[in-house]
């Protein structure tokens, strides 16, 4: 099976790649883009169908050719599988729905929103809190992009805000995860749990704050 790491690969390779073709080739563009959603969601959906039957178990994939806490690993089992199948469906049925408007707006457009579900993807396989803010964040810019696609007044303020509204609720969690790194002495997040930092009241605060940020970070009230 294609490894999950190719997800990340292959997002990141057409993001750059797509800058390269000229403004008489958004439609070619276009299909590239729609090509390369389709092979993320192939990639997380034969993961999600091994997991189902039962051919495949929970792989730990590694950068960098070391261990946590030396490196930054990404985590795919079943739940994983699962919601990263549904991320790259609805990015590629997005895709499909606002064709004309990205290929309207340029192959930065398509770029940005290839990154938005990139990152998606990273912070459902990471199991690194400092990588899983670092993932959120490009989200959040990529997010900004896609808000300000009209240009217009309104779509200038409301990214304006958003971006606004973003940097302050990272800063929150930043600290809750300098905290957690304090008391827990890793920014695994297998590590951070097995270091149980509810059991003291200092630690409970970083978790508090990680999870309330967390949950702002979902932007239910944007």
């Amino acid at each position: 099976m294609v490894g999950p790491i190719y997800i990340i690969a292959l997002a990141l390779g057409l993001a750059f790649f797509l800058g390269f073709f000229g403004k008489s080739l958004k439609t070619v563009s276009g299909f590239i883009m729609l090509a390369g959603l389709a092979g993320m969601t192939f990639i997380s959906g034969q993961w999600l169908m091994a997991f189902v039957d039962g051919s495949a178990s929970t792989q730990e994939i590694f950068t960098a050719g070391f261990k946590p806490p030396y490196s930054i690993n990404l985590r795919m089992g079943m739940e994983e599988a699962a919601f990263t199948f549904m991320i790259n469906v609805i990015g590629l049925l997005g895709g499909i729905y606002m064709f004309n408007r990205l290929k309207e707006v340029g192959n930065s457009a398509m770029s940005v929103f290839i990154v938005l579900i990139m990152s998606l993807n990273v912070i459902v396989m990471t199991r690194d809190i400092f990588n899983l803010f670092v993932f959120i964040e490009i989200g959040s810019i990529a997010t900004a992009g896609m808000i300000i696609l009209d240009k217009t007044s309104k779509s200038l303020q409301a990214g304006l805000k958003y971006l606004l509204a973003t940097g302050v609720i990272s800063g929150l969690l930043l600290i809750g995860i300098i905290f957690a790194y304090y008391f827990a002495g890793s920014l695994n997040i297998d590590g951070i749990i097995a270091a149980n930092l509810m059991a003291s009241k200092a630690g409970a605060v970083a978790v508090f704050l990680i999870i309330a940020v967390l949950v702002l970070e979902l932007k239910p009230f944007p």
